[in-house]
């Protein structure tokens, strides 16, 4: 194993060695994939103290792997990655849509799934994403013991996850869904921005009208809800029909339950109905 003062910089690039490095893992110890947002959650915590598993060179964790129901996706997947993968953009779209729209060129070419997963920040745009696809996240522990947890149970609230203090996220399986699919954003610039509202959404069409319909939002809440208010308004509507009178009460309604005592609510309650929109043109183009 590659490194650089032991007790400060560990850097596998076997199982093997990550392994070892897990056992020396304790609470001061970070996992680093593409770094984007260690260096703040440090600074920002006042944390100086600290040692760290490098992961950059488990190249073992960095794939995309069709299955016969779904992909496996390694956890050092970056999202530049994820973009230039035709598979994922014709059969996982709102995932290659979430990775399109996350940060900059330099970002993407850095930022890991993993670790967006693992930050389980409140505006990661993937977690929305990956529940609509059923995802399990694939944990491995200091003896190589492998663990499979629904992504919906796995982050359970802004910046917090049930990941153990030797377990590292390996692998993210996703399965395939009926119908299409969509991922919109609303954030405070155009471009290079983080989320501050977020829509998955897949909708399974019989001549044109809404039969099925699941719709993920997140940045309403300390992790993303299922709307299922907005999912009942828009079942057996004609997708190319849908119009913003058919949101609006229901976008409301879905904010104000998720957020009730927070001022953005009338923001946010404005900004859901704009990236509902947007998702539905989405579909719309898809016909």
């Amino acid at each position: 194993m590659s490194q650089v003062n032991e007790a400060r910089y560990f850097q596998p690039n076997t199982i093997q060695d990550l392994m070892g490095a897990l056992t020396k893992k304790d609470e001061r110890t970070y996992l680093y994939a593409g770094g984007t947002d260690m260096i703040i959650y440090l600074r920002n915590h006042g944390i100086f103290d600290y040692s760290i598993i490098d992961l950059s060179k488990m190249y073992c964790y960095r794939y995309i792997d069709p299955q016969n129901d779904g992909v496996m996706i390694g956890a050092l997947t970056t999202m530049s990655d994820i973009i230039g993968s035709e598979y994922l953009k014709e059969n996982y779209r709102a995932l290659w849509q979430a990775a399109k729209e996350l940060g900059s060129t330099q970002i993407r070419n850095l930022a890991t799934l993993g670790g967006n997963i693992a930050n389980a920040s409140q505006s990661a745009d993937t977690v929305p994403t990956l529940m609509l696809y059923r995802a399990e996240v694939i944990l491995m522990d200091d003896k190589g013991t492998k663990t499979f947890v629904p992504i919906d149970e796995f982050v359970v609230g802004r910046g917090k996850t049930i990941l153990g203090p030797n377990q590292v996220i390996t692998a993210v399986r996703l399965y395939q869904r009926e119908g299409m699919q969509s991922f919109k954003k609303l954030g405070a610039r155009k471009a290079v921005t983080i989320s501050k509202v977020n829509c998955s959404m897949n909708v399974v069409l019989e001549d044109q009208i809404i039969r099925e319909v699941e719709c993920l939002v997140g940045v309403i809440g300390e992790k993303a809800i299922r709307a299922m208010d907005i999912e009942q308004a828009l079942l057996g509507k004609p997708l190319p029909t849908i119009a913003v009178e058919d949101l609006s009460s229901v976008c409301f309604d879905c904010v104000e339950q998720a957020i009730p005592n927070r001022s953005s609510k009338l923001y946010k309650r404005i900004a859901l109905k704009g990236v509902l929109l947007d998702a539905i043109e989405d579909l719309r183009s898809q016909l």
